[in-house]
């Protein structure tokens, strides 16, 4: 039988903010070249965790790898330009053109000008920003053209994994809905690792083919979206999916 690689793995993952634990001994493995929702609750650590896989975040205890390797102070820069992140402030620098905003990571680790070029281009077409967008800051674009850009910036250096921390929950649902279909043909285009962070059950079981659920920092259930709707493993994990067609 074939061993499914894990991008990610936690093992006994322990963290406490302040007085608070929210992440309370994690064992939790996301397979490679899957689309993995986060589920839970508000506080019951999605962000956490998340935070944990881009090195933001260091476990109290525990261990965690990506891609193969435990990350460490080392080996972190390295890492993150093997990841993408997108976030639902979209985080686009107000001074910044799109154009500019999609490139910046490329210009800043020294990527030939034709090839960002080229590169921005077919993030952009494959993301419906048109060319007459290239020039206008963030303050003059729709919140789904930002949203759009920030997944561009985050696919911009072609990342094994891409992390998203609730990357469509700031639109209205209009433009969600058209930002969904755009996504899934985007990542057919551009197959990359994805981490999702939702409260969204709708939009998890529309993206990801993965559950993680988390309550109270701990992993209620994880596995394959079809198993965890057929078989929840507690009454929470039920109750999540009870009106989900």
């Amino acid at each position: 039988m074939a061993v499914t690689l894990a991008a990610v793995r936690f093992s006994s993952v322990c963290k406490n903010l302040g007085d608070v634990r929210v992440l309370d001994h994690v064992d939790l493995e996301i397979p490679m070249g899957t689309v993995t929702a986060i589920l839970g609750e508000s506080g019951s650590g999605k962000s956490t965790l998340l935070n944990h896989i881009n090195g933001l975040l260091v476990p109290d205890k525990g261990q965690v790898e990506v891609l193969g390797s435990e990350l460490n102070a080392n080996n972190m820069q390295a890492m993150r330009r093997r990841m993408g992140y997108a976030v639902q402030a979209v985080g686009l620098f107000p001074h910044l053109r799109l154009y500019e905003n999609i490139t910046l990571a490329a210009t800043l680790f020294g990527g030939s000008a034709q090839a960002t070029r080229d590169r921005a281009r077919r993030l952009m077409g494959l993301l419906k920003l048109g060319d007459e967008l290239e020039n206008r800051y963030p303050h003059e674009l729709s919140g789904g053209q930002q949203q759009r850009a920030g997944l561009a910036r985050a696919l911009m250096l072609q990342p094994d994994l891409l992390l998203l921390d609730e990357p469509f929950s700031g639109v209205d649902p209009i433009a969600r809905v058209n930002l969904h279909a755009e996504f899934r043909n985007l990542l057919a285009a551009e197959p990359a690792t994805t981490i999702l962070v939702t409260h969204d059950v709708q939009e998890a079981v529309k993206l990801a083919s993965q559950f993680v659920i988390l309550q109270s920092g701990q992993v209620l259930q994880q596995g394959s979206a079809d198993s965890v709707r057929s078989s929840p493993a507690t009454e929470f994990v039920a109750q999540l999916f009870q009106d989900v067609s």
